[in-house]
């Protein structure tokens, strides 16, 4: 590895082991400070199905995606050709 000083200030040129290096230390702090949040900021069971509910409920409203309800109260996910089979038959 070359440093030198220059009127522009410090000159450091990158070979791959100094690379690999800087690569390695961002991949190995970001591999931490994620562990590190996931325990801090783990969810319960019942905030997923509040998460998941509420995601499903605003792709629902801005037409993203289809839904029906079953009798247990769950949403359950309509494919996309029954909506388009519908819709054509409609049409029709």
């Amino acid at each position: 590895m070359y440093v030198g000083l220059t009127n522009e200030g410090i000159n450091i040129v990158m070979d791959p082991y100094l690379h690999t290096l800087i690569a390695l230390g961002f991949i190995v702090g970001s591999f931490c400070l994620g562990k590190f949040l996931a325990v801090r900021e783990s969810f319960t069971a019942a905030e997923i199905d509040d998460i998941v509910d509420a995601l499903l409920s605003k792709l629902e409203a801005d037409g993203y995606l289809y839904t029906t309800t079953d009798k247990d109260g769950d949403k359950e996910l309509v494919p996309v050709s029954t909506v388009v089979a519908k819709a054509l038959s409609d049409i029709r």
